[in-house]
C-alpha cells in the first residue's frame, strides 16, 4: 500500500473514533452515514439502512460482472463503553501518536470497517475487472447481540449482502506458538447457552447459624464447577490445525498436541502442554471442549437473613454439532448429591456454526500468504466465543472470521487492547489489513 492510501485511512479511522457509537445506546447511524459520504465521494454506491433513526448499518458494494456470487466483508460500527480514567489519551478523540491510532474501537472494530471501505475505493480507482461483487457490511449491535445490525440485516436485507463467501471478524492473527509462524482463519463459533442454576436451601433469621443453607450448598455447586470442562471432541478443521502446528514444533510441543487429537488422552495432553507451551494451551484448550463458566451470583432479601435461595448464572460453550441436553445431562451429573439444586432456566445465547475450509476463499488465503509472507502457514481455528457472522452461515455460503494483523505490541498488552484502556492500533497494522485484503480480493475477484 503506498504512503497516501494510508494517510488516507487514518485519516477516515480517526474520523470515525470521534463519533461515539458505545453500545449501549449504539447511535451508529452518524458513522454509518460517514462513511457512505466518504465512498460516494469516491464513486462507490453506498446507504445507510437499519431499524431505526438511531441505529443503521453501512452497507456498500462494488459491482462486478456478475460470473461469480459476491464476496462480503463484514465489520461492525457500534463499540464497549469507555470511561477516561487510565487513558493517555481521551477515548473518542482518535489521537494518533507513536504511530498508532489511539481510542475506543481503534482495535474493534472500526479499523476493520475503514480497511473494506477503503478495498472499495481501490477498486474503483483501479478499475479492477470483478467477477464477483465486492460488498462491504459496516454493523450496529455486534456488542449486545447484532438484533438491530447483522441479524436485522440477515432477516431484513439479505438481498443486498448475499454472497458466496464471507469474511468478518475471528481470525487473521498469529497463533501463540514457540516453533514457527502461523496465522489462524476462524472457520467455525462455538454456540453459547445462558444456564441458571438454582439453590434451595431453609431460610430464617442470620441470627442463627446454618450449616445445609442455600448458600452453603451454593459453595459446594461453585466448587464442582470450577473444574470447567464439560466434554471434548476434536472435529476435522481442529485435527487440521493441530496437525499442522504440531509439524513445526519442537520435540517438548509435538508430543502433547498430538496427544490432543485422542479422547484417551487428551487432558494429560493438555496439562502436558500447559507446562511445554501456556500461551498456546490456552489458545487451544476453547476449541477442544465443551465449557462452563460461572458468570454471576445473586440472592437475598435481606442483610439480616439467610436466603432461601441462591441463583448461579452459567455460560455454557458448546463446540459445533453438539446438543445442549448433553451438557445440560453432564451438568446434572456433576451437581449430583447437592441438595436442593435445579437447572431452571436455559437460554440460548448464539449458534454454533461452521464452514468447511476446502474453498477457493480459503486457498486464496492460503495463497496469498505464500506470496507476502511465505514462513507463515495457515490453518483453520475453531473460535471460542462469537461473532455477527453466525447469522450469515448456510449452505451454498462460506464465512471466516478473517482480519489480517502483526501482534506489534507485547502479547498480554495486545490482548487488552479489545474493550481495554489505551485501545490502539498501529499504522503499520493498519497498512498490512489492506495489502493482505487487497491481494486475497484481486485473487478472488477478478
Amino acid at each position: 500500500m503506498t504512503a497516501s492510501i494510508v494517510d488516507e485511512a487514518v485519516a477516515v479511522l480517526r474520523d470515525l473514533i470521534r463519533i461515539d457509537t458505545s453500545n449501549p445506546p449504539g447511535n451508529e447511524r452518524p458513522a454509518a452515514e460517514y462513511l457512505a459520504a466518504f465512498l460516494h465521494r469516491h464513486g462507490v454506491e453506498a446507504t445507510a439502512i437499519g431499524p431505526s433513526r438511531a441505529r443503521a448499518n453501512l452497507v456498500a458494494r462494488v459491482r462486478g460482472d456478475g460470473t461469480s456470487r459476491p464476496l462480503l466483508l463484514v465489520s461492525h460500527l457500534d463499540v464497549v463503553p469507555a470511561e477516561p480514567e487510565g487513558w493517555r489519551f481521551p477515548p473518542f478523540a482518535g489521537a494518533l501518536a507513536d504511530g498508532f491510532v489511539w481510542g475506543r474501537g481503534a482495535m474493534d472494530c472500526k479499523y476493520r470497517a475503514v480497511t473494506h471501505a477503503m478495498l472499495l475505493v481501490l477498486a474503483r480507482r483501479q478499475v479492477l475487472p470483478l467477477r464477483r461483487d465486492v460488498i462491504v457490511a459496516a454493523c450496529a449491535d455486534e456488542e449486545l447481540g447484532g438484533a438491530a445490525g447483522m441479524e436485522w440485516l440477515a432477516d431484513n436485507a439479505i438481498d443486498e449482502i448475499d454472497a458466496e463467501f464471507v469474511l468478518g471478524e475471528g481470525g487473521g492473527g498469529d497463533v501463540p506458538a514457540p516453533d514457527g509462524a502461523f496465522c489462524a482463519v476462524g472457520t467455525g463459533e462455538k454456540g453459547s447457552h445462558i444456564v441458571t442454576v438454582v439453590v434451595r436451601g431453609e431460610g430464617g433469621h442470620s441470627l442463627r447459624t446454618r450449616s445445609d443453607g442455600a448458600v452453603e450448598r451454593a459453595g459446594e455447586v461453585l466448587r464442582r464447577l470450577a473444574n470447567p470442562h464439560l466434554g471434548s471432541a476434536a472435529d476435522e478443521s481442529v485435527r487440521a490445525m493441530i496437525d499442522a502446528i504440531a509439524a513445526r514444533q519442537r520435540e517438548s510441543v509435538r508430543g502433547p498436541l498430538l496427544g490432543l487429537l485422542d479422547d484417551a488422552t487428551r487432558a494429560a495432553a493438555l496439562r502436558a502442554l500447559g507446562a511445554a507451551a501456556p500461551d498456546l494451551k490456552r489458545w487451544l484448550e476453547p476449541s477442544l471442549y465443551d465449557l462452563v463458566a460461572v458468570t454471576g451470583i445473586g440472592g437475598g432479601l435481606s442483610v439480616h437473613a439467610h436466603p432461601p435461595e441462591v441463583r448461579i448464572t452459567c455460560n455454557v460453550r458448546l463446540l459445533p454439532g453438539r446438543a445442549v441436553e448433553v451438557a445440560l445431562a453432564s451438568l446434572r451429573r456433576r451437581l449430583a448429591g447437592v441438595d436442593g439444586v435445579e437447572i431452571s432456566g436455559v437460554h440460548l445465547d448464539a449458534e454454533a456454526s461452521q464452514s468447511p475450509f476446502d474453498t477457493a476463499l480459503y486457498r486464496a488465503i492460503v495463497d496469498v500468504y505464500g506470496e507476502v509472507r511465505p514462513t507463515t502457514t495457515v490453518v483453520p481455528w475453531l473460535l471460542g466465543g462469537a461473532t455477527d457472522v453466525r447469522f450469515l452461515r448456510a449452505p451454498g455460503r462460506s464465512v471466516y472470521g478473517f482480519f489480517p494483523s502483526i501482534t506489534d505490541l507485547p502479547a498480554a498488552e495486545w490482548m487488552s487492547m479489545t474493550h481495554g484502556v489505551n485501545e490502539r492500533v498501529s499504522v503499520r497494522n493498519l497498512a498490512w489489513a489492506m495489502r493482505v485484503l487487497y491481494a486475497v480480493m484481486t485473487k478472488l475477484c477478478t
